[in-house]
């Protein structure tokens, strides 16, 4: 159908926007029309200004908006019988700033030093062709410098450096700036004056204190730090001082100046050779493009604005070709951007700005907020260019808007513009029009899923009353990572959807699977890779058929796939095994004839993969995502050749990430369901009923080796002698600027979220048994001042009403409810099928016809797996988990993810090992860089709650106290390990204490204790006797909230319950050895297990659902 749009009824500070006839400055609030303006002001131009649509350049955010603007613009002129201009306008000026600038460069390629026929680089190529560029400039370098380039590499290391240039290279580039290594600010004089001034303090500290094991170990530390100081080190000797920093606060102060004096030295040391690298490397990358005939996006606007700076001819040339410009979301531009357009438009072209402060969420692609507010500063200086304000939403309800004005208002630091309502508001039976739901569990993870099922709930009650219809409702996430989640709880409601977000594309299941059978292709003794083909949907073995191969070979697990005859698999299992077996041969017979994209083709076709994928409720999304993974593998194939273990190891290297963060898209638009999108996606959209979800997540800290800040020099880390890179003055400083202006982005994100709802939004997030600090819930939940107490109730806000239901309702697990066939495979977490279940044609179970496997053979003596040494956490992992204690400590999987305490409690511990005056936010900076400032706050309350706990009064009152003492059991047939937190004696009593950051979850300190931590105590208490005390006192102190640090947790043992222990826990460590190591899946016991997705389906067994 022809779209013909009559003239809009323009409100008086709309009208004023479009018939100004100078510059025009609109400060445009959510939903208020701006778009409108935009169209109104180019139609009246082209027809009563009598300007041509090629003498109007439009530049808008993206190509969607553009489309947009391009397809309103023709109903407008063909409703005001302007048909002859159409064609016009299809061929004018209307589009992103990076197809502008496109289209400048093919017109005047000559000018530009640029062959005809220009081609951009897309993303991957971009990538491969940096890569290239890198190892070329590094060559360079090491030639050109010899020794001094050969110590940069050897400090920094390859990866390293790489990361380092391509931030610097990257980050210059992007703000248009020359690429220049950051520059040192101190002195060798300054760091020797550092020196002078802490060598009397060590001194001092060296002959101080008392007997005590702490004293003893501050002057010991001061001691070595005087050792070291005598010899005259170098600055890179002095870069990492941690194990010296023992004593009060101006101590450590002075041993932090040298740190950051040195630092800076060794960065003007670096800076010569590290310049030599970056110089080579920019050239290096600008032949490899010119070879390859391609610029890359960052290409098109500098090389727009070098043309348009040294050429006057083509920059007279377009200025009097436009005789009016419009910029849409100004707010979302940079300087370089900004610096183009005020090049392209002559001093007296009209200019309209449109944009919004509030709306400002891409600093993360270096859009800079500044240039918006100094463009506004200037405009309002400047009486030739009209500034109106267009707050006016035409798109929320009333109730809506004055929720989002009551709870934006109140945040200091967000520059809020009440937006006044222009729709009538009539009650459609949904309720409240703005809600905030909360999902409480024993942990975050639990929250989650029960905040997931109240937002189903909730939309599945709207659908069933008829307030809206599937299509309505949109569920918007600022990341979309747990977005399956939500989506799963959608479904068991019976609710449609259709996701444009989720997890990242290289962690989908078909992605993995064909990356697994190309290493299989290249290496076959590659177990991992070979384990995770048999178990995916390539050929589906179930896993009674993977143990039964695996305890067949005693080396290669292919040995079992070349001889599968006596191993003794059931019947389907050997033919989906036999078949792996031939496509695997008939696929390697094509590697060297095919390239990386068609070989990826092939393992589709030749596996009937894909049949697999659409067999599957999201099979569309499924296909996306492998059909963008085959055009990733042409473009590598087209810049490197077909390099199967380059190509995989480019990918999962994370270079790759700003082509691979995102999933393959499929066309969604209109379609009849629930729309899962991210806050960035529904940017420019607006939808009758929009949750805002999962708010209690927290951004992932980046941990950045270098940046160039938009406003300041350079700066990047330098390596110490520890092997640590540490922190500069100026990159500390510039951490402390991109954290705080994060922040300040995260609450324009929340805005833009709410402000997409035309009718009815809800807000929904979660917590465990106390809330998450720097969270968007925690932040939200301060400005209106609601505890997040479990109950329903009403919050009155300035005008605005808003419920609130806070609630802990268990969640029924529910099957996926997409049957196709008459027997459907249980799958994996979005993957491989792993045991088949008889459905009848409605899908139910048919009683319990194939969920009774049957038993294996013994697969041999315990004395054959016994592992050398376990420790508290393993035994622990055991009771939660057997399957996963017998992958990771007996199968000797390697584990998904790295163990260890969270940054915030190492940080805490190793405060307290310090002592009086240490700092545990600046501690927690050294640990963890990217952490917040809200971590750092916890830290440090953390420490002032352990100060005045009674764990710390009793060890205050002991002698000799020590920190982190090691022992050692042998139990039966193994050694366990572990440490105490403290301990000290008390006559012949052992005290044993161990600290807990976290909280108490709603518990006594004893029933904490007794529900978590039985084993660990009793093997403290065990040591302790062992070692010939006549008791052990083991304590525990939570101090993760005030009263948890006001209680304490204590038991005495005494030497006559020794045996009883010993037998207690050698019948555990027996246990864990012999098995059975039976699965116990939870999502928190699963996310990080190795077994997943290769040994076990885990949360998809039925064992999981009850």
């Amino acid at each position: 159908m022809t779209l013909r749009l009559p003239r809009p009824d323009l409100s008086a500070a709309q009208l004023a926007a479009v018939e100004a006839p100078g510059g025009v400055f609109v400060d445009a609030g959510a939903g208020s029309g701006k778009t409108t303006v935009l169209v109104e002001r180019y139609v009246r131009s082209v027809t009563e200004r009598n300007h041509l649509p090629a003498q109007v350049l439009a530049v808008t955010f993206t190509t969607r908006a553009a489309g947009e603007m391009r397809e309103r613009i023709r109903g407008r002129l063909r409703f005001e019988e302007r048909d002859d201009l159409i064609p016009l306008v299809e061929s004018g000026w209307i589009g992103t700033i990076h197809a502008t600038c496109r289209r400048i460069l093919a017109e005047f390629s000559e000018q530009a030093g640029l062959a005809s026929g220009l081609r951009v680089a897309d993303q991957v190529e971009t990538v491969l062709l940096r890569d290239a560029a890198f190892e070329r400039a590094l060559a360079s370098m090491l030639h050109e410098l010899g020794d001094p380039g050969l110590q940069l590499v050897a400090l920094y290391g390859r990866d390293r450096l790489r990361e380092i240039a391509g931030e610097l290279l990257n980050g210059a580039r992007t703000r248009g700036r020359p690429v220049v290594a950051p520059s040192g600010t101190a002195t060798v004089h300054e760091l020797e004056a550092a020196i002078a001034a802490l060598v009397p303090e060590a001194v001092v500290v060296s002959t101080a204190g008392t007997d005590s094991d702490q004293a003893v170990k501050r002057r010991q530390a001061a001691l070595d730090l005087l050792d070291l100081l005598e010899r005259n080190p170098e600055p890179i000797e002095l870069a990492d001082l941690k194990l010296y920093t023992l004593g009060d606060a101006a101590y450590k102060a002075l041993i932090a100046e040298v740190e950051l004096q040195a630092r800076d030295v060794l960065v003007g040391e670096f800076q010569a050779p590290l310049q030599v690298l970056l110089d080579g490397y920019s050239e290096a990358y600008a032949a490899a493009k010119t070879e390859v005939g391609a610029v890359d996006n960052d290409d098109l606007q500098l090389r727009v604005r070098q043309l348009l700076e040294t050429h006057a001819d083509v920059r007279a040339t377009l200025q009097e070709r436009f005789r009016e410009v419009m910029v849409d979301e100004f707010q979302d531009t940079d300087s370089l951007q900004n610096a183009i357009i005020r090049l392209v438009r002559a001093p007296g072209t009209p200019l309209l700005a449109v944009g919004d402060e509030q709306q400002a969420i891409y600093g993360f692609r270096g859009a800079e907020v500044e240039v918006f507010r100094g463009e506004r500063e200037t405009a309002v200086a400047d009486q030739t260019i009209e500034v109106v304000s267009l707050h006016e939403n035409r798109r929320s309800t009333p109730p809506v808007i004055a929720a989002i004005n009551a709870i934006f208002s109140r945040e200091d630091r967000f520059t809020h513009r009440p937006l006044t309502p222009f729709r009538t508001y009539e009650s459609a039976g949904q309720g409240l029009p703005v809600e905030l739901l909360i999902g409480v569990g024993e942990d975050l993870d639990r929250g989650r899923e029960v905040e997931a099922t109240l937002v189903a709930r909730r939309l599945r009650d709207l659908v069933d009353r008829g307030v809206c219809q599937e299509a309505d409702i949109a569920v918007v996430f600022r990341a979309g990572t747990r977005a399956a989640i939500y989506e799963s709880a959608l479904r068991a409601e019976g609710l449609s959807t259709v996701s444009s977000t989720g997890r990242g594309f290289l962690q989908r299941q078909p992605v993995g699977d064909v990356l697994a059978l190309l290493r299989v292709l290249w290496n076959r003794y590659d177990d991992l890779a070979l384990l995770a083909c048999l178990a995916s949907p390539f050929a589906g073995v179930s896993n009674d058929g993977l143990a039964l191969m695996r305890e067949a070979v005693e080396w290669e697990f292919v040995d079992a796939l070349d001889n599968l005859g006596p191993i003794g698999l059931k019947e389907d299992d050997l033919a989906r095994a036999v078949t792996l077996r031939d496509a695997i041969a008939r696929l390697r017979s094509e590697v060297g004839r095919l390239g990386l994209g068609d070989l990826v083709a092939a393992i589709i076709a030749e596996t009937r993969y894909d049949l697999a994928m659409l067999a599957m409720e999201d099979g569309a999304e499924r296909m996306a995502n492998l059909e963008k993974l085959r055009r990733v593998a042409h473009a590598f194939d087209d810049a490197q050749g077909c390099d199967i273990p380059g190509f995989v190891r480019a990918i999962e290297s994370g270079r790759l990430d700003g082509e691979l963060r995102t999933e393959g898209v499929i066309a969604s638009e209109g379609a009849a369901a629930i729309r899962l999108l991210s806050v960035h996606q529904a940017k420019g959209l607006e939808f009758p009923i929009v949750v805002f979800a999962d708010t209690a997540s927290k951004t992932p800290a980046q941990k950045r080796l270098a940046i160039v800040p938009s406003e300041g020099v350079p700066a990047a880390k330098v390596p110490a002698s520890t092997n640590e890179m540490c922190s500069t003055r100026a990159l500390s400083a510039a951490f402390v600027t991109v954290a705080d202006a994060g922040e300040r982005e995260s609450h324009r994100i929340a805005y833009v979220a709410c402000t997409r709802a035309r009718d009815h939004l809800i807000i929904s997030g979660a917590r465990g048994p106390k809330l998450s600090t720097g969270t968007t819930l925690d932040w939200l939940l301060g400005l209106i001042d609601d505890d997040a107490a479990l109950g329903e109730r009403v919050l009155e806000l300035d005008a605005a009403h808003v419920g609130i239901l806070v609630s802990d309702v268990s969640v029924a697990p529910a099957l996926p409810p997409a049957i196709r066939d008459d027997t459907v495979e249980y799958v994996l977490d979005d993957g491989g099928p792993q045991l088949a279940f008889d459905v009848d044609a409605v899908g139910t179970m048919n009683g319990e016809t194939g969920s009774e496997l049957p038993s294996l053979r013994p697969l041999g003596q315990a004395d054959e797996w016994v592992v050398p040494s376990l420790s508290y956490s393993s035994l622990d992992l055991f009771e939660r988990c057997g399957y996963r204690f017998h992958t990771q400590r007996m199968l000797g999987l390697p584990s998904a993810q790295a163990g260890g305490a969270a940054p915030v409690g190492k940080a805490v511990h190793e405060a307290i090992e310090l002592g009086a005056n240490s700092d545990a936010g600046a501690l927690l900076l050294e640990i963890e860089p990217a952490a917040t400032l809200t971590e750092q706050t916890e830290a440090r309350a953390a420490l002032e709650r352990w100060n005045t706990s009674p764990l710390q009064a009793r060890f205050a009152a002991l002698a000799d106290v020590r920190h982190e003492q090691p022992f050692l059991l042998l139990l039966g047939g193994a050694t366990v390990t572990g440490a105490f937190d403290l301990s000290a004696r008390d006559g012949d009593c052992l005290v044993i204490g161990d600290i807990k950051v976290g909280g108490l979850k709603g518990q006594t300190p004893d029933e904490r204790r007794d529900h978590g931590y039985t084993i660990q105590e009793e093997l403290y208490a065990l040591a302790g006797l062992e070692a010939g005390h006549a008791s052990v006192e083991v304590a525990y102190q939570w101090i993760g909230d005030d009263l948890a640090a006001s209680q304490l947790a204590t038991r005495v043992f005494e030497a006559s319950q020794r045996e009883q222990l010993r037998a207690g826990l050698e019948a555990r460590v027996q246990a864990a050895l012999a098995g059975p190591w039976r699965p116990t899946p939870s999502k928190l016991m699963c996310e990080s297990c190795p077994a997943l997705g290769l040994l076990c389906a885990g949360t998809d067994l039925p064992s999981a659902h009850g």
